[in-house]
């Protein structure tokens, strides 16, 4: 199996107060998806991943998959990694507005993925 399937791919969610939908972007992709539920941006994400690696694989391009987010979305993520280490550490379950959490491509690939929230 090729190693950059299994490298995970850092994914940042955060709620959009002026849009009012939550939005997950792939960092290393600068792929989005947008709901109405961390959930549903998280699929959202993941069918626009599984189009954009289906085009790259049909172009026979890898390099069309990898395209990164700009840089204050990695600073996000960063926050929020953090925020929810801390938290888990303290054994505390709060609500966040952000999430971050990572998957592989060959977990999008076969539909299997979880996002730590």
């Amino acid at each position: 199996m090729n190693e950059i399937c299994e490298t995970p791919i850092n994914i940042l969610g955060f709620f959009n107060e002026n849009e009012g939908v939550w939005s997950a972007v792939a960092l290393e992709l600068d792929l989005w998806g947008y709901g109405e539920t961390k959930e549903e941006s998280i699929e959202e994400l993941v069918e626009m991943i599984q189009a954009q690696q289906s085009f790259s694989e049909f172009k026979e391009n890898p390099d069309l998959l990898l395209r990164s987010a700009p840089a204050m979305y990695f600073h996000m993520y960063a926050q929020a990694h953090e925020e929810a280490l801390r938290a888990n550490i303290r054994h505390e379950k709060i609500e966040r507005d952000t999430f971050a959490g990572g998957m592989s491509l060959s977990e999008i690939s076969e539909k299997h993925y979880a996002v730590a929230h």
